[in-house]
């Protein structure tokens, strides 16, 4: 069965969504390790890689929609901004900045399950 244009568009968009979305959170652990503003080719490719996976999953599989992906990013992204910032984490304090990460990992995975299981619940 072949694919619209209109169709693989859109698949296209849900992939460099969810490539975006994931490597926020990403983005802002690697530049904990490393000085400067930008992050080097290969760890800004680090990032993106499981985005780029996770948004082909939600193209090929019904149950991982771009939703979860859109919900999961930016709650990760903003829980360990927050928690960051409300711990005063600076250099030097890498374990803790890993620690709240893996937090904000954690809420990012909830609250995407929850928009998951939600409907199912109210049933």
């Amino acid at each position: 069965m072949s694919r619209s244009r209109a169709d693989t568009l859109e698949a296209a968009g849900i992939v460099v969504g969810c490539a975006i979305l994931v490597a926020l959170p990403m983005g802002a652990l690697f530049g904990i390790y490393q000085d400067g503003f930008f992050l080097s080719w290969w760890l800004s490719l680090l990032a993106l890689t499981p985005g780029t996976i996770l948004g082909f999953v939600a193209v090929s599989d019904s149950r991982l929609t771009y939703t979860h992906v859109w919900r999961f990013g930016v709650t990760h992204w903003l829980t360990a901004v927050l928690l960051w910032q409300g711990l005063g984490i600076e250099d030097g304090q890498e374990t803790l900045a890993l620690a709240s990460w893996g937090g904000a990992f954690v809420v990012g995975i909830v609250v995407a399950a929850a928009s998951w299981w939600m409907p199912k619940i109210r049933k």
